[in-house]
């Protein structure tokens, strides 16, 4: 939308759009440039007209990937589930990098996690790369702690997909689950219930982890698969 492109533009910066543009390789739309605290800021202008915001947000395909992380921001000042529901739907039929799907978190959904749930399995069991993304993050977010249901680790586990970002987003959950949840995660590893890549970024990125005592970073090395 050209209003939203006119607040993005005046910090376009072209060396940060190069930065981007390999940090983020998979985006297929243009790339002005800009640092998150400068899309957070253009977000709250925009959400501060809410004739433009609902405008905005019914726009899609967008021009700029900028105006995907201002999208998503928006969500976050949804109150209505419904609408969220519908208007998650709506982007992540276009999302096709791992910068806009992480940055989707929309507060709404701690407060009815039972329903939420629910959708995010749908989204699981979506074909797209970046839904299934989405998908696992949010279950890493919300449900490894006091809404934890083992089952997922299962269902994250048994899935079959080759893409890397989606493996990534896995290992990333079970690293998480071996900080949250260790007895269940670890258990995973011991049975080979994940396939190699997984378990051995698994394993990776929770011997890098701070949050890991030694002595367990020690087993998890004997788990790797060679």
């Amino acid at each position: 939308m050209e209003e939203v492109l006119r607040l993005l533009r005046p910090y376009a910066d072209e060396q940060m759009a190069a930065f981007s543009r390999r940090l983020i390789p998979t985006a297929s739309s243009q790339i002005l440039g800009l640092k998150t605290p400068q899309i957070r800021e253009v977000a709250r202008l925009v959400s501060k007209d809410p004739d433009l915001a609902k405008a905005f947000l019914d726009e899609l395909p967008h021009q700029a990937y900028e105006e995907y992380q201002v999208h998503s921001f928006l969500l976050a000042k949804l109150t209505s589930l419904d609408e969220a529901f519908s208007r998650l739907d709506s982007l992540l039929e276009y999302a096709d990098s791992w910068a806009v799907t992480d940055s989707i978190k929309i507060p709404l959904f701690s407060k009815n996690l039972e329903r939420v749930h629910e959708k995010i399995l749908c989204y699981l069991a979506s074909d797209r790369e970046y839904t299934r993304r989405y998908a696992i993050v949010t279950l890493m977010c919300l449900f490894l702690e006091d809404s934890f249901q083992e089952e997922d680790l299962h269902r994250i586990a048994a899935l079959e997909d080759d893409r890397y970002y989606v493996n990534m987003a896995r290992a990333w959950y079970f690293c998480e689950a071996l900080i949250k949840q260790y007895d269940s995660a670890v258990a995973l590893l011991e049975q080979r219930r994940l396939c190699s890549w997984v378990a051995n970024k698994t394993i990776q990125k929770a011997i890098e982890s701070f949050r890991i005592a030694e002595e367990r970073k020690s087993y998890l090395r004997t788990l790797k698969i060679r």
